[in-house]
């Protein structure tokens, strides 16, 4: 089992932490430890047309050297003058003398995600001091007005949630209870591109659309829940599109 870059170059003993959520699968293989660490690594597949991919790309190639529209194309595909517009709008990239440069706040890595699709970036902020930053669906998730949120082992406190500025303001804090938000997911097919029948079960492959409604959270201490707050509902601009294998 390989874990990062821990000890790659000298072979020396290295410490891996899986630290896992709350959820069922995650919490299975805490309870089955050995089903995780035998098993050999998924073959990820990646759809490199995919725009959210090829924008979190020209973001972090773009923080390294300036990226040319006449010439750049060939590694970005035909969505490259389109996604040039659509990140400078977001105040993500910004055209120089010298080309597209990467002109948002922090590290352009800390602005692409490995485990999600990534969505607009939002400035966590504590006392004018940027502390990272997150996509859209991340802040509705974890970032909400009200929301206990850790950072680099501290905990903080939600105090706004600015749409408009694409900024979330937090406060330090010390409590003993944690927050969950509360959302109703809406699936819509789209496309259906293949169906097959699977051990007795008709399933298709396509285009779907994902779309997330938050209308509060719950405050937890430990497992209890202690309390439900009701928010202004919030959905996710024009929901998510995704590619999956569902049962029909």
């Amino acid at each position: 089992m390989a874990a990062g870059r821990a000890s790659r170059e000298k072979r020396d003993d290295s410490l891996a932490i899986l630290v896992a959520f709350a959820n069922p699968l995650d919490q299975y293989f805490m309870h089955h430890p050995e089903h995780f660490l035998s098993r050999s690594h998924e073959h990820a597949i990646i759809d490199t047309g995919n725009p959210y991919i090829v924008s979190g790309h020209m973001l972090c190639a773009a923080a390294e050297i300036p990226l040319s529209e006449t010439t750049d194309h060939e590694y970005f595909g035909e969505t490259f003058p389109a996604l040039l517009s659509e990140l400078a709008f977001s105040d993500l990239m910004r055209k120089t003398s010298r080309g597209w440069v990467y002109s948002g706040r922090g590290r352009a890595a800390d602005a692409v995600r490995l485990d999600g699709i990534p969505g607009s970036a939002f400035r966590i902020v504590c006392h004018g001091r940027l502390l990272e930053t997150m996509d859209g669906a991340q802040v509705f998730r974890e970032a909400h007005k009200g929301a206990i949120m850790l950072h680099q082992g501290e905990t903080y406190i939600v105090s706004e949630m600015d749409l408009e500025t694409h900024t979330v303001r937090v406060t330090e804090t010390d409590v003993d209870y944690y927050t969950q938000p509360l959302k109703k997911v809406d699936l819509s097919i789209l496309e259906i591109l293949e169906t097959r029948n699977i051990q007795g079960t008709r399933c298709s492959f396509g285009e779907v659309e994902v779309t997330e409604l938050y209308t509060g959270y719950k405050i937890k201490r430990k497992e209890t829940i202690i309390g439900i707050e009701p928010s202004i509902c919030r959905q996710l601009p024009s929901g998510q599109r995704r590619s999956g294998l569902y049962r029909t």
